[in-house]
């Protein structure tokens, strides 16, 4: 699978999972504290399958120093916003733990402190990682970073939402 669909199917599963809990707490009320485990299991399949999509994708004509420079700061300054992010979330947050009331208390959506000014520091930071590569390995992959940043903002909205109606992040 080429990495712009498998990101959307991604995406779309993890966005779907989030919402049924927050709408329904349907995996809450089916398996109760495993269910962020079961969350985990829907989810991760797809999330592999974009990280294997992009790993296996043939690469374009080399682009030039500048623009490969410039992915390598682009992934530089997008790994540094997922550290940052996940840093305030804690690891949990990668399968939405929070949604679950999993773990000792849970987080707060990274706003305040991780970065000053950005929202989403882990959503916006997957967007720079994919078009810092994009750029590194040439541009027709940057439509693939903008897709990311439209999909991830989508998902971040619905995830705020499914949190705020189960009153678990601030």
């Amino acid at each position: 699978m080429r990495p712009a669909p498998a990101l959307l199917l991604a995406v779309t599963v993890n966005s779907a999972a989030v919402a049924v809990q927050g709408r329904h707490r349907l995996l809450s009320r089916g398996f109760g504290r495993r269910a962020w485990l079961v969350h985990a299991g829907l989810i991760l399949p797809g999330w592999l399958g974009l990280a294997w999509a992009l790993a296996s994708a043939r690469p374009a004509p080399r682009p030039g120093p500048g623009w490969r420079a410039l992915g390598w700061g682009l992934e530089a300054a997008g790994l540094t916003l997922v550290g940052l992010g996940f840093r305030a979330l804690g690891l949990g947050a990668a399968v939405n733990a929070d949604l679950f009331r999993t773990g000792p208390r849970p987080p707060v959506r990274a706003r305040a402190g991780a970065v000053p000014g950005v929202r989403d520091p882990i959503y916006l930071g997957y967007a720079a990682l994919l078009a810092g590569r994009s750029l590194r390995r040439g541009a027709p992959g940057l439509l693939v970073a903008l897709e990311a940043l439209l999909l991830l903002t989508v998902e971040a909205r619905i995830e705020d939402w499914a949190a705020a109606r189960l009153g678990h992040r601030g």
